[in-house]
C-alpha cells in the first residue's frame, strides 16, 4: 500500500491510497468519519515546523498553524516527496489562510535516480512517522468505543451508535508542539 494523500478535517479523515490489484495497481479514495488515534493527530501537527522550515518561515510561524493535509508523490523506484498544507489565522486579516509547501524529497534517491533528501533527517523522519499513522488508520486502527459488558454499565456508545464523533474545535486540544526538538 502506498499512501498518496491524507486530509484531516474536523469530522473526518480522508485518504487516497494505491494498492496492488489483481493485474494492476488501483487508487482508492476513502473518507471515514471515525476518529483517528491520538497519535495520528499528534504526528500530523508535528509537521507544522517541517512546513515552516521548507517555506523558510521563522520557527515561530508554526505556533497556531494547523496542518490540514499531506500529499505524497512516489517515483517508480519508491523515492517519496511530500507537500504539506497548513492553515493559520493571520492577525492582519483575522481570516484563516492556507499555504502549501512545494513537493520536497524525504528519501535519498533510489539507485538509478537523481536527487537528494531535501530536509533534515529529523524532518524526514517526522514525515515518515505520520505516513505510518495514515497506514494504521487505513488498516482500521482508530479510536475505539468502550462496549458495555454488563447491564449495570453506563451507556458509552455514541447516540447514533455507529460513529465516534470528533471533538469540536472548542474541546480539541491546541496543536501539539513538536516532539522532535524543532
Amino acid at each position: 500500500m502506498k499512501i498518496l494523500k491524507a486530509v484531516r478535517e474536523d469530522n473526518y479523515v480522508q485518504f487516497r491510497q494505491e494498492v496492488d490489484g489483481h493485474n494492476s495497481t488501483e487508487e482508492h479514495d476513502i473518507k471515514a468519519h471515525e476518529a483517528p488515534l491520538v497519535s495520528f493527530d499528534t504526528h500530523l501537527q508535528a509537521l507544522a515546523p517541517v512546513a515552516c522550515k521548507v517555506l523558510e518561515f521563522p520557527p515561530s510561524y508554526a505556533e497556531g498553524a494547523t496542518v490540514k493535509s499531506v500529499t505524497v508523490s512516489h517515483t517508480k523506484r519508491g523515492t517519496r516527496s511530500v507537500a504539506i498544507k497548513i492553515v493559520k489565522t493571520l492577525d492582519a486579516t483575522g481570516n484563516a489562510h492556507a499555504i502549501t509547501t512545494p513537493l520536497f524529497q524525504i528519501d535519498d534517491a533510489a539507485e538509478g535516480e537523481e536527487g537528494r533528501k531535501q530536509v533534515s533527517q529529523a524532518h524526514a523522519d517526522a514525515c515518515g512517522v505520520f505516513l505510518l499513522e495514515v497506514e494504521k488508520y487505513a488498516s482500521g486502527e482508530r479510536q475505539q468505543r468502550l462496549l458495555p459488558l454488563d447491564d449495570t454499565a453506563a451507556p458509552v456508545e455514541p447516540a447514533n451508535g455507529d460513529v465516534l464523533d470528533f471533538k469540536t474545535k472548542a474541546e480539541a486540544p491546541p496543536p501539539a508542539k513538536s516532539t522532535y526538538g524543532w
